[in-house]
């Protein structure tokens, strides 16, 4: 009679166990379908953001090509430098503007 018992208790004991645990991989599993199918909508979504700027950039004539006129290189070169340093003295000007706010808290 205990062997009986004692098998009953460890057969249901697996089958309870059986049941949890197939029951948390199908919720897994559900998770995962869940998130397969997110992912499927947002790679649809970046395919068709990809086509339109793959179809924009086609359109754009290209701006400069590697052996037209040095001087107008030159020129975009300065342009481009020029913007460059027109960024960085504002990024300076804001970070002062910035650590002086900041010596006022912590004096």
């Amino acid at each position: 009679m205990l062997w009986f018992t004692l098998w009953s208790l460890l057969v249901l004991a697996t089958l309870g166990g059986a049941f949890w645990l197939g029951r948390s991989l199908w919720r897994r599993f559900r998770a995962v379908g869940r998130e397969l199918r997110h992912a499927g909508e947002e790679m649809a979504a970046m395919a068709e953001r990809v086509e339109r700027l793959t179809a924009a950039a086609a359109a754009e004539p290209a701006t400069h090509d590697l052996f037209g006129d040095r001087d107008e290189h030159r020129a975009h070169l300065r342009e481009l430098r020029d913007q460059r340093s027109a960024r960085a003295e504002l990024r300076r000007e804001r970070h002062a503007r910035t650590r002086a706010g900041w010596r006022a808290y912590t004096r």
